[in-house]
């Protein structure tokens, strides 16, 4: 089979061993394809960081800016990102059964994910993958895959991020919705061994590789790792018959950085930036110039002052350390200069800022246009549209945070399915993932939309969790799960004529 690298957009397809040719291919793959996908996602890293670099069309040019040592960035790039990720907020989770659901919850609040459940999808949509192992507490690392239920007599799950940077999971070729395994490879800074994992449906595979220093001069190989806490089994057996990792992203079957069209406009916007800033030195002390008199040379003017010369401190003159110390050319106001052979001088008129500015704003624009992302959350200052305005303005923006919750709501679900799996409950119970609405809320707007989804049998407490109200909230208020089997109440608005303020009374 073939395995691809990029270059200038393309694939460059490369020969990769066959698992039934060779028992460690599939390490070897993982590995290869690991590696190659590094450069995206580094790239993806830089540019939500502020950290690319600038590029410049020669290298003179490069050498002369560099000297500058002007570091300016306006890092716009991470705003689209920061847009979708802050509407993918979670409403509430919920399921038919009161005690799974209770468990689910347990296991939510145990694993802090009020904290790192938005932090995963954010890095989900900086990198455009995102994944996350599930394992019972005190698993396969300790060599305890019976690790001691909590004091409910439940199994504690740990449900932790790993970066698309070290871990990665592959899909079956025909079917590319079946994962076929998942590897981990991280390297230890005390040590510089470099260890992976491979994940199985049937089994974890362990690896370790010693640092080149220490292997004489020869290339290191992968070693199986044999862990005392694991009882030197190996490879160690996974009894939940699936792989316990999750990939959340944004396509199929990778997933795409959401500022990846951002990275363009953003290069033009820091070279803007640093042009401008360097060009200020220029606008505060303007370049000069003096044309000789005929029959004059450059040295004979320059005797009157220059040549090896520095410059005082205390008044301002500069001063000719080997010909006479004591200059009359100061730096003070209205004071006049005599130089010999000068016949006149003049200065250079510095870059006009407009000529930055002008193109700054359009390049944010056109970073808005093509990530879809609203100017104003680009730039707030220049829009004050509100209202059905802003609903219309937002419309691909929300149809693409829509997107996005379908993705990671079918794998927040597959995910919530393994843990009821690991605490040895049934799996199959429906476990429904709500969501804060994708588009901004107008309040009297959105109170009719849910009075005429109430009327056509959306229950009420489903209702009150697309509003933001939490599981926790509602419980607190006596709306139940029993509430879901209720018939909801038939809900009418009545119409009057508006206030004097212009609104319509309910």
């Amino acid at each position: 089979m073939m395995s691809g690298s990029q270059f200038l957009g393309m694939a460059i397809p490369q020969d990769r061993p066959e698992p039934e040719d060779d028992p460690g291919a599939d390490l070897e793959n993982g590995v290869m394809e690991l590696g190659q996908a590094q450069l995206s996602y580094a790239k993806a890293a830089a540019y939500y960081d502020g950290t690319q670099p600038e590029f410049f069309a020669s290298l003179r040019l490069r050498i002369a800016m560099g000297a500058t040592g002007v570091i300016f960035n306006f890092n716009f790039a991470k705003l689209p990102v920061d847009a979708v990720a802050e509407r993918l907020e979670i409403a509430g989770i919920s399921c038919p059964d009161q005690p799974t659901l209770d468990m689910l919850r347990e296991a939510w609040h145990y694993n802090q994910l009020d904290l790192f459940a938005p932090d995963i999808m954010l890095k989900a949509c900086e990198f455009g993958d995102a994944y996350v192992f599930v394992w019972p507490h005190a698993g396969p690392d300790t060599g305890n895959d019976d690790a001691d239920p909590n004091d409910s007599g439940v199994q504690d799950v740990d449900i932790f991020y790993c970066s698309p940077r070290i871990m990665r999971l592959f899909y079956d070729d025909e079917d590319e919705h079946e994962k076929k395994y998942a590897i981990k490879k991280w390297q230890d800074s005390a040590t510089g061994y470099t260890f992976a994992n491979l994940y199985y449906a049937d089994r974890i595979e362990k690896y370790m590789m010693a640092p080149e220093s220490a292997t004489s001069g020869t290339k290191p190989r992968w070693l199986k790792r044999l862990d005392p806490e694991d009882g030197d089994e190996w490879p160690l057996p996974n009894p939940f018959g699936e792989i316990p990792v999750f990939h959340f992203r944004n396509g199929l079957p990778y997933g795409n950085p959401e500022h990846g069209d951002a990275y363009g406009p953003q290069d033009a916007i820091h070279k803007l930036v640093i042009s401008h800033m360097a060009s200020v030195d220029y606008n505060a002390f303007p370049q000069r110039w003096a044309i000789l008199q005929e029959g004059y040379d450059t040295s004979e003017a320059a005797f009157g002052d220059e040549g090896d010369y520095a410059f005082s401190i205390d008044t301002g003159a500069t001063l000719d350390t080997g010909v006479d110390p004591r200059s009359q050319l100061t730096a003070d106001p209205a004071s006049l200069w005599f130089m010999k052979g000068v016949k006149q001088y003049g200065q250079f008129d510095a870059a006009d800022p407009k000529s930055f500015l002008g193109p700054f704003s359009d390049y944010i624009h056109a970073m808005a246009v093509v990530t879809q992302t609203p100017m104003h959350f680009l730039d707030p200052i220049v829009s004050n549209v509100s209202g059905e305005s802003l609903r219309v303005i937002e419309a691909p923006f929300a149809k693409k945070v829509r997107k996005r919750q379908l993705y990671f709501g079918a794998t927040w679900r597959d995910l919530w399915r393994f843990v009821l799996k690991i605490m040895d409950r049934n799996e199959n119970i429906p476990v429904h993932i709500s969501w804060v609405p994708a588009a901004t809320v107008n309040d009297l707007l959105t109170l009719q939309a849910q009075l005429i989804k109430a009327q056509l049998g959306v229950p009420p407490r489903q209702l009150l969790e697309e509003q933001g109200y939490t599981p926790e909230q509602l419980d607190s208020w006596g709306i139940t799960l029993q509430t879901l089997t209720q018939a909801p109440p038939t809900l009418e608005v009545e119409e009057s004529e508006e206030d004097a303020s212009g609104e319509e009374e309910l």
